[in-house]
């Protein structure tokens, strides 16, 4: 009986031993300061820092985006630049070789509705004082016949005279010395025809030259009328350039040379040209014909009288200028 009510009691102590124990310590964690919150319990979806390896990782990412993106764009750029300069290419071609192929006197040009009268008695010479009055009439109804296309070979057989036969038909003895180029390039210029005539060793031979130029398009009318210095000179140079055909633009072209008629010589073509409205001031220096000595260009003489201004007529686009 002793020992079981001594067990009571201590067991009595041990509970209010641990109930002081717990009524301690909650007052000890009443009186304590409260712990400041940190960043992840104000705000529990804010994640860690990143670290400087994960940094540097991205920036290389970044960077390497960023180059393939610019070499793309340069590509793309570059496929561009070609497909434009393929079309132009392709355009290019399809007028050049319109200008090739189709005569002046039929080439569109829209800009050209008021082209310039070009002085064409040169080309007629004395050849309408052949034809008899009588036989005019009927010259003039029989059919107009277009002829076809003729090879370098044909042209150089039917059309164009040697320059002994030119020699012989003219009683041998050859004094003239003007010629005339015909079948010149339509895109060849005054300076390229110089050029091209120093180039085939008559740097100072001639003295005269001429290259009437359309005023509207710009295009030369395609013959020229060269003066040299000497019979023995215009006849090397009627074998140079009959039958010509290396041009320094694309041409199928070929060149045969002639007599100039009706005017021969240096003085009869400064008398010509030198009151002609092509010496006019408002035409173009490179349209006008030019005089030379000793392969020196030199001035052309003073008109004799007032010049007038080259005559102009509006006309269709596809009307030839008469």
């Amino acid at each position: 009986l002793l020992l079981c009510r001594a067990s009571l009691v201590l067991t009595s102590a041990i509970q209010d031993g641990m109930n002081q124990s717990m009524s301690l310590a909650s007052s000890k964690a009443s009186v304590a300061p409260k712990k400041a919150p940190d960043s992840a319990d104000r705000n529990p979806g804010l994640k860690a820092q990143p670290t400087q390896e994960a940094i540097n990782a991205l920036v290389e990412r970044l960077t390497f985006e960023k180059q393939r993106l610019m070499h793309e764009n340069q590509m793309l750029s570059l496929e561009s630049e070609i497909a434009r300069l393929s079309v132009e290419n392709t355009a290019l071609r399809a007028s050049v070789h319109s200008a090739y192929s189709t005569p002046m006197g039929c080439m569109p040009f829209p800009a050209m509705q008021t082209p310039v009268m070009m002085p064409v008695e040169p080309l007629l010479g004395n050849s309408m004082a052949m034809i008899n009055p009588q036989t005019a009439p009927a010259l003039l109804q029989q059919p107009f016949v277009v002829p076809g296309p003729v090879s370098a070979g044909q042209e150089s057989q039917e059309l164009k005279p040697t320059v002994e036969e030119a020699d012989a038909a003219s009683g041998g003895g050859e004094t003239r010395t003007t010629v005339m180029l015909r079948n010149l390039p339509n895109n060849y210029t005054r300076d390229m025809l110089l050029e091209l005539i120093d180039s085939r060793g008559f740097k100072g031979q001639y003295d005269f030259l001429y290259l009437p130029i359309d005023f509207q398009t710009y295009a030369c009318l395609g013959y020229a009328f060269v003066n040299l210095i000497s019979p023995a000179a215009s006849q090397r140079f009627w074998r140079e350039f009959d039958g010509f055909r290396s041009w320094s633009l694309p041409s199928k072209k070929v060149c045969y040379v002639s007599w100039s008629g009706p005017h021969q010589g240096l003085e009869a073509h400064v008398e010509r040209y030198r009151n002609s409205p092509v010496m006019h001031q408002d035409v173009l220096d490179e349209f006008k014909p030019v005089l030379f000595k000793d392969g020196v260009r030199v001035l052309f003489p003073l008109p004799s009288k007032s010049i007038r201004p080259p005559r102009v007529r509006k006309t269709s686009r596809h009307q030839q200028p008469s």
